[in-house]
């Protein structure tokens, strides 16, 4: 990385679009300007591994801070405006290989990150090792995207988020391949702006099957997810946010327990609330406006059970809801 990439970031200043709604991306820069600075001034002195953190920070404050619509970048050294695409060229992540650096847990051989939504690529370079590879990228234990075979040098991972993820990370398959690679770059090919970025607190992703790019996103404790289908906590209203991706329908399959009784459904704001038999599965088809990427699910059990207490072969001692599996058509 080093004095030159860090002398680009001390470069990239921010003049407003719209002063009234400029402050916080003000401040998110001014740290991404102290940043490079930082490296530029102090980038012999420094280690290699710190300087290298420094950049690092401050290229994923420009991706945390980038809002297009409403702001600019300047170069100071040339005296002129930087456009977009320069500003996001500006904010990919270099990481290299030093000693100790990975190879101990290939599941993460960089990271953790946070990432804004947005489609990325993710570089991984490799030196001489193993012909099959298999590259991923993944949030806590989600992978959200792989490649596998007899992969180019650098291989390429395209993904992409549909929110603000915390703990993303980029894996190999085993040690070995661990061991071979030298360097990893995760690029941004388009980031959704700041100013209408969706506030929302991504405690958990899981893919949806079949449908590339669909997620559940967990935003609360109310819910026990189980890879694709979840319960509900006791008679505790569940939230969570589904991303469809290019699906049109959403469908709910619910299943309680031997108790039944009401299960008060909101999807997108609309009560589609059900009353469940003892045992009772219920399969829900929901259509989503044309345009939506993003629809909000609430699920609310009235009775509550511990499978321990139904079933003398569990050991299950959690109080149970209801039941949701989640898909996208």
């Amino acid at each position: 990385m080093g004095a030159s990439v860090a002398g680009l970031l001390a470069a990239l200043v921010v003049a407003q679009r719209k002063r009234l709604q400029a402050a916080p991306f003000w401040t998110a820069v001014s740290g991404t300007v102290a940043f490079g600075f930082v490296g530029a001034l102090a980038g012999s002195s420094l280690p290699a591994a710190a300087r290298a953190t420094a950049a690092n920070r401050g290229q994923a404050g420009l991706m945390a801070a980038y809002d297009a619509e409403r702001l600019r970048g300047f170069d100071y050294r040339r005296l002129t405006t930087i456009d977009d695409a320069a500003i996001l060229r500006a904010s990919t992540l270099v990481v290299r290989r030093s000693p100790g650096a990975w190879g101990e847990t290939p599941e993460r051989v960089v990271g953790p990150f946070t990432m804004p939504p947005g489609r990325y690529e993710a570089h991984v370079w490799f030196d001489a090792g193993p012909a099959g590879r298999d590259v991923f990228v993944s949030s806590e234990r989600t992978v959200i995207a792989r490649s596998s075979g007899a992969l180019a040098n650098p291989a390429v991972v395209a993904f992409e988020l549909p929110v603000t993820v915390n703990g993303l990370s980029i894996g190999v398959s085993s040690p070995s391949i661990a061991r071979a690679v030298q360097r990893v770059d995760i690029e941004p090919q388009s980031l959704v702006p700041r100013s209408t970025r969706a506030k929302v607190n991504a405690r958990v992703l899981e893919s949806i099957p079949g449908h590339p790019g669909a997620y559940i996103i967990y935003t609360d404790d109310m819910t026990y997810p189980e890879g694709g289908v979840y319960w509900t906590r006791a008679k505790g209203r569940s939230e969570v946010i589904v991303a469809l991706a290019s699906a049109r329908r959403l469908v709910l399959t619910l299943h309680v327990g031997a108790a039944g009784g009401p299960v008060r459904v909101e999807v997108a704001g609309e009560d589609r609330s059900v009353t469940l038999g003892p045992e009772e599965t219920r399969v829900l088809e929901v259509p989503v406006r044309e345009g939506t990427t993003l629809v909000p699910v609430a699920v609310q059990a009235s009775q509550a059970f511990r499978p321990v207490d139904v079933d003398r072969t569990s050991a299950d001692t959690r109080w149970l809801g209801c039941q949701v599996r989640i898909e996208v058509r």
